[in-house]
């Protein structure tokens, strides 16, 4: 059947995220205390294997070969690599929002002490900022001064993410009541 290559072939790229995110797994597994974001680096690159296979098992199952064909091999490659910089940066945001925030101000400032940094990026700011937002953007609404949920979309992508980190295995409680280490 003609095509049958070509559609088999674009439903593997569109599957390779699913590579990464099983290599992830693994390597999450393997090298515990490795960064996560060297791991999500490395899962990337090593989920390139099992994704280069498929297409070559499933869609290439004769000739011609992925390796034979410099055009198709040239688009897995930047398809591939595109779908890996977005898995690495969806994973990387929530790491390094906060951080990216207080270089900023130190920046700005020229210099700042832990104090001046602290009365910059303290909680009740920081939590003021995500009420403001969850309100703006209908997430919550005020009711007799008090916040209520008007919309679990952000909750279940919450609950998501929390899923896919006890998947990775990088799911860190915090100690109740003790002082959080800024990530």
């Amino acid at each position: 059947m003609p095509g049958a290559p070509t559609a088999t072939f674009l439903l593997v790229m569109a599957a390779s995220p699913l590579c990464m995110l099983l290599t992830h797994f693994a390597l999450a597994r393997l090298l515990r205390h490795v960064s996560p974001q060297l791991v999500t680096v490395a899962a990337s690159l090593a989920g390139a294997v099992p994704t280069a296979l498929l297409a070559e098992i499933v869609a290439f199952s004769g000739p011609p070969s992925l390796i034979g064909m410099p055009v198709e091999s040239t688009f897995a490659a930047v398809v591939y690599l595109c779908a890996a910089y977005s898995y690495f940066h969806l994973l990387n945001m929530s790491q390094t929002a906060r951080r990216i925030r207080i270089l900023r101000e130190i920046y700005a400032a020229g210099s700042l002490s832990d104090q001046q940094i602290s009365a910059l990026y303290g909680a009740s700011t920081v939590l003021e900022l995500r009420l403001e937002r969850l309100l703006a953007t209908g997430q919550l609404e005020l009711q007799d001064d008090r916040y209520v949920s008007a919309s679990r979309l952000l909750y279940a992508a919450a609950r998501l993410a929390r899923a896919w980190r006890i998947l990775l295995g990088s799911d860190r409680q915090r100690p109740r009541g003790g002082s959080q280490r800024p990530a």
